[in-house]
């Protein structure tokens, strides 16, 4: 083995309190934020020497009720596949028990975490018993008795016999087996897997097995590796590498001085923006393990930014070594020739300032050239119904200021982690310039602030988290565009009668806030009071509410409505948004929904994932053609909007719409297209939903991807834009290139260039299915977009300027485009 590495919180990724694990068993791989896991991220790492993969996986949520336990046949099938990766690519696998729920080191649950154990692993075994010595098996990661004072500190007598007795079971379980199960390497941990004396003296390993590994976790020295609190440092010094010596030696004296092979299954420096110190790091580390003979896997958990723990080495979606000169420290502590492969490219240095490219051509203006201006902060006072004319369409950023993790995130410690706790990335202002420069205008920021306040009377509202939307708020207006503010997955106003008068005591304070934080913003931000109110968890939740929920609903916007406008500066005059109930697109909704009267400056806010089976729906009955039963479904629901709102002259958004992915690029913008044109006709502007989700089998509704900058489904994009009746020109768009037909030669033809959809590998290709016939999937390749304008692409990412076709950087003295992909 040369050196190894973790596929980290992706097959042991457990969201069990939100995920419908009978729905899906294998989406559990990505609800970690991480992507799902392809070869070629395998491969990336082979190239750069890697040899040894650990495959951590979390099975709690995957199997059956006793007595059997039998493990789901697709769980254990997307196992098996991830296995596979790297198996079949020449390297050492390592399967093993990661987040389990029943296995922890307790005397009173050990004999049913024996029983568990067994079977789990009886069945594992047989699953690859036909797989030769290049695949090892863990029996568990880091067992140890959670939640007590002894958790990480090596143990007591109860917590070792447990651990101990674990690994006996594992050992007989495996060795019982058949295929080639007998010869099957296996590693066993210490208590905790912990780098500790008390732990190691109290391990039991086999003296008559040659084919056992003690496997050990060692983030150290910990100050550097791992401490993410008080104490931490980011440089490796003289008392770092004592401290390292240390762990290493104690190592050394209860294992391999003993003759017992060892693996640190685990270790890894977390990233404090110091990636000189911590390839130093890695290099003596990998120096001074290599020289008492043990291999070790770096635990890369995909993360990167953000205060939590950065252990993160690949990029996994752009298949790129982030951190090459970690890298080459690990090549060169253990001896290898020094050779990075798949890096980041870096950014050069500016070109000197006696190059002077000629300009690309004159309508390339910088985009200081073509900027909007930013808004004044004089307020027009004008209506709501005159504002929602200037308005083209719109888009959420979902899943992002308004993901809450409060379970699991440590909030005090840091209050604006939570933007990128449902895996999508930090806001940029360029994101929302991508849109702008696609004709959307308007930006919904749907904000969850539960978590962020503080307690009664003030629930004064964190300022860095204040802080935080302000600037996401002030992407898009400083670009002339209108900005939606809301209240979202609150956990504190739901629509019930007993919980009322403390949520508008809430409400109230929040908005004050909020509206103090704003007071001097024009007529392009616009307030919304709540998202969806409804009672939670009951009959009514969905299908219009009740007499309770209808009360509670017009209640709570009526103390929106006065909060506003009891504020200082433009709050008087701001434009407003409330919800019926659910903000659903129902006749009882709609009927029993008090809008006031006496003020021109309230927008209805209704969301409509129409026709639900082709939008929305994601189980039975779900479609994925827009049909002639879906228009009329559809346009349904625009009358009834039209006949509640419009017919009544209220001013109406749709502040939220879109329909999923289904592998239907084609059907979704024919809808889109209809959609737009509807709502158009009656003066209704739409927002779509975007989640930041494009795979999966959840609510795929993603039209951006964030990281690059890139339109994921520019058909869809010019359908919105020419049912608004607006010129259609789609920019900053994915660019696909087609291969010839690499199947004709197996006698079957290609996919059609919208079907990516794999149903089966083999070693000519990937194959889809169309008209009943296999067909080959064609690969794409990014084409170079300034190629037209007569200048090559940079192999760099060092941007001078952008225009409307793109960003330009210098090469040799002559403008070169930027390719958006790699940079």
């Amino acid at each position: 083995m040369n050196f190894g590495w973790n596929l980290g919180n992706t097959m042991d990724a457990q969201c069990i309190e939100y995920l419908n694990y009978e729905k899906d068993q294998t989406a559990s791989e990505t609800c970690w934020g991480n992507p799902k896991t392809t070869e070629d991220m395998f491969k990336v790492l082979i190239d750069n020497q890697f040899n040894v993969f650990r495959i951590p996986t979390t099975w709690s949520g995957h199997f059956g009720e006793a007595p059997d336990y039998k493990i789901d046949e697709k769980w254990l099938k997307r196992v098996h596949e991830v296995v596979d990766y790297p198996y079949k690519n020449g390297a050492f696998v390592i399967l093993n028990l990661h987040h389990e729920t029943w296995n922890h080191a307790f005397s009173e649950t050990l004999d049913t975490a024996k029983e568990i154990l067994e079977k789990i692993w009886s069945q594992i075994a047989e699953e690859f018993k036909d797989y030769d010595e290049h695949l090892i098996f863990e029996g568990s990661n880091e067992p140890r008795k959670n939640d007590t004072p002894v958790e990480w500190t090596g143990g007591d007598q109860e917590g070792w016999d447990a651990v101990n007795a674990m690994n006996a079971v594992f050992l007989k379980t495996i060795r019982s087996a058949g295929g080639n199960n007998p010869k099957r390497h296996l590693m066993i941990p210490p208590y905790a897997a912990a780098c500790n004396e008390n732990s190691f003296n109290n391990f039991i390993f086999p003296e008559d097995d040659d084919k056992v590994i003690a496997s050990v976790h060692a983030y150290a020295p910990y100050n550097f590796a791992l401490n993410n609190g008080e104490g931490a440092v980011d440089k490796f010094d003289a008392a770092g590498k004592r401290d390292l010596e240390w762990n290493i030696n104690l190592m050394k004296k209860r294992f391999v001085d003993q003759g017992i092979p060892m693996i640190l299954g685990e270790y890894g420096a977390m990233n404090r923006d110091n990636e000189e110190d911590r390839a130093v790091w890695a290099e003596f580390y990998m120096e001074k393990v290599t020289a008492i003979g043990v291999p070790q896997i770096w635990w890369d958990n995909g993360v990167f930014e953000g205060t939590g723990e950065r252990f993160g080495l690949l990029d996994r979606k752009n298949l790129k070594i982030v951190y090459p000169t970690i890298i080459a420290a690990l090549q060169k502590g253990r001896g290898l020739e020094v050779n990075v492969v798949h890096a980041v490219e870096k950014k050069p240095e500016e070109p000197t300032k006696t190059i002077k490219p000629t300009k690309p051509t004159e309508t390339t203006s910088p985009e200081e050239s073509t900027k909007p201006e930013e808004p004044t902060g004089n307020i027009r006072d004008i209506s709501s119904k005159e504002l929602i004319k200037e308005m083209n369409f719109g888009w959420n950023l979902g899943n992002t200021m308004d993901a809450q993790c409060i379970e699991y995130l440590n909030y005090e410690k840091d209050q604006t982690a939570s933007e990128t706790c449902w895996g999508n990335p930090k806001t940029t202002e360029d994101m929302f310039k991508v849109l702008i420069d696609n004709q959307f205008n308007v930006f919904r920021i749907p904000t969850t602030w539960s978590g962020h306040f503080g307690e009664a009377p003030d629930y004064k509202i964190d300022e860095k988290w204040l802080k935080r939307v302000h600037e996401v708020v002030d992407y898009p207006y400083k670009n002339g565009a209108f900005v939606i503010l809301n209240l979202h997955h609150e956990t504190w106003n739901h629509a019930f009668s007993e919980t009322l008068d403390t949520a508008k005591e809430i409400l109230e304070k929040i908005w004050s806030q909020i509206a103090e934080e704003f007071k001097d913003y024009d007529e392009h931000l616009i307030f919304e009071g709540s998202n969806e109110p409804r009672k939670n968890d009951t009959p009514v939740e969905w299908t219009g509410g009740d007499q309770e929920g209808w009360d509670a609903v017009n209640a709570m916007n009526a103390v929106f409505l006065k909060t506003i406008r009891s504020a200082g500066g433009n709050n008087p005059k701001r434009h407003l948004m409330i919800p019926p109930y659910a903000a659903a697109c129902n006749e009882n909704s709609f009927n029993n929904f008090i809008f006031p009267e006496d003020d021109d400056k309230v927008i209805a806010s209704v969301h409509a994932y129409a026709p639900y089976n082709f939008a929305l729906n994601n189980g039975e009955g779900a479609v994925d053609k827009f049909d002639a039963a879906g228009k009329r479904d559809l346009e349904w629901n625009i009358n009834l909007m039209k006949k509640r709102f419009i017919d009544q002259g209220i001013p109406m958004i749709l502040g939220e719409y879109g329909a999923m992915n289904r592998d239907n690029e084609e059907d979704r913008a024919v809808w889109a297209e209809f959609y737009m044109e509807k709502v158009t006709a009656i003066g209704v502007p739409q927002i779509w939903w975007d989640n930041g989700v494009f795979e999966g089998t959840g609510e795929r509704f993603g039209l951006l991807d964030r990281k690059n900058l890139k339109i994921v489904y520019p058909t869809i994009i010019a359908a919105l834009q020419k049912g608004r009746g607006l010129e259609v020109n789609v920019v900053h768009a994915v660019e696909k290139e087609t291969e010839e037909c690499w199947s004709e030669k197996y006698g079957y033809e290609c996919c059609s260039p919208n079907n990516t959809k794999v149903v089966v590998s083999d070693e000519n290709g990937k194959w889809g299915v169309e008209n009943g016939n296999w067909c080959g999937v064609l690969k794409y390749t990014e084409t170079c977009w300034s190629l037209p304008f007569g200048y090559p692409c940079c192999p760099h990412c060092n941007s001078l300027t952008k225009d409307e076709n793109g960003k330009w950087g210098e090469l040799n003295g002559e403008w070169c485009g930027i390719v958006a992909d790699k940079c």
